[in-house]
């Protein structure tokens, strides 16, 4: 049972990384999650004592009843595991979609950052992803200066805590993200319970 939750959980969790007010336009400013077609990021990431190489790549923007969407793939050591697709606007940055070619859908979305980033933020996610329950709390831990391979940074750091309800029993997680703003995730931590996922920046490339 926890082996499959397991599963499941890093499924939804590698940004995963993360119910959506409107929004209609691509964010300007305090923008902690830079979406454009071609961005890359490289994270080295372990998981049950194992090292690997997870790139993210922005591969699509669409805009669909109004609002910016935008499709992002995740390759482990090379091979394709993970589509993600989010809505960006001003309001905050939204997933929608997740999961192998994108098959899960979160409804309603959820927003895994709200602007304005500010310390002691907090907000509340309820929804299903791939028939399982969720509840996901939001708290802006503040600023945080971060050294990784990929240079220095200064980031908002952000705690998000997961309740899971699903066939295969009940799970609690806890996922850290850190956002540099204008840069995007330079570091995240979640803890399964029986293991857990560290990801680290090593480079990236924006192409805006």
């Amino acid at each position: 049972m926890k082996t499959a939750l397991n599963g499941l959980v890093f499924k939804c969790i590698i940004l995963s990384a993360i119910c959506g007010g409107a929004v209609n336009a691509p964010a300007k400013a305090a923008d902690y999650f830079p979406m454009a077609v071609g961005n890359q990021w490289f994270m080295r990431a372990t998981y049950e004592n194992q090292i690997m190489t997870i790139k993210m790549q922005v591969v699509a923007q669409h805009i669909v009843h109004g609002k910016t969407e935008y499709t992002l793939d995740y390759h482990r050591n090379s091979t394709p595991f993970q589509r993600e697709v989010y809505i960006v606007g001003k309001n905050g940055v939204y997933r929608t979609e997740g999961g192998p070619a994108g098959l899960f859908t979160v409804n309603p979305p959820i927003p895994m950052i709200e602007y304005p980033l500010v310390k002691g933020k907090k907000w509340r996610w309820s929804g299903v992803i791939h028939g399982s329950h969720l509840t996901s709390d939001f708290h802006v831990i503040g600023p945080v200066q971060l050294k990784t391979p990929a240079g220095k940074f200064d980031t908002m750091k952000i705690q998000q805590t997961i309740n899971i309800t699903s066939q295969a029993g009940t799970s609690r997680v806890t996922n850290i993200f850190w956002f540099a703003k204008g840069i995007g995730i330079v570091r995240q931590f979640a803890n399964l319970g029986l293991t857990t996922i560290k990801m680290v920046l090593t480079k990236y490339h924006l192409a805006s």
